[in-house]
């Protein structure tokens, strides 16, 4: 996939390779992880996975555990050993990512973006947007595309 659209020459190709890199590292990391297996390793994996190409998912810690059958708690604890990250932490740096993304390689406003990365309210976006970058969605926008058109 990667070599086909490098090829290709599609107008969303840089957009398209970023993401499939972001997958093709992400699927490293879990496999390079060095832990002795847990009962939930394979599951985690999998939700953590999901988590990335669906940050507009829904996801709470209840839906989490219940998608995996276990407490919020063992979700919580188990995620953490694992990935090294909270949960929570998890979903919003795939949020932040796809959203930097979306940013820099579309047109899409900036309350279409904050729907399309799972937040429910354009100011929390906006607020977890900032405090992630020390930047607005607007700025950063502004920023990706002068860079652009400098190189």
């Amino acid at each position: 996939l990667i070599a086909h659209e490098n090829i290709a020459g599609y107008r969303t190709r840089d957009y398209v390779l970023n993401q499939l890199m972001l997958i093709l590292l992400y699927r490293l990391h879990d496999y390079a992880l060095q832990y002795s297996p847990t009962p939930y390793q394979d599951s985690l994996i999998t939700l953590r996975d999901d988590i990335y190409l669906h940050p507009e998912y829904d996801w709470s810690l209840t839906n989490m555990a219940s998608r995996l059958n276990i407490s919020t708690r063992l979700l919580q604890k188990t995620y953490k050993s694992l990935f090294k990250i909270s949960c929570m932490e998890d979903v919003i740096t795939s949020r932040i990512s796809h959203a930097k993304n979306l940013l820099t390689h579309t047109e899409f406003s900036i309350q279409k973006t904050s729907d399309t990365c799972g937040y429910r309210t354009l100011e929390h976006f906006c607020r977890q947007f900032k405090t992630r970058t020390g930047i607005p969605p607007t700025l950063y926008r502004q920023n990706t595309k002068n860079l652009r058109t400098n190189n």
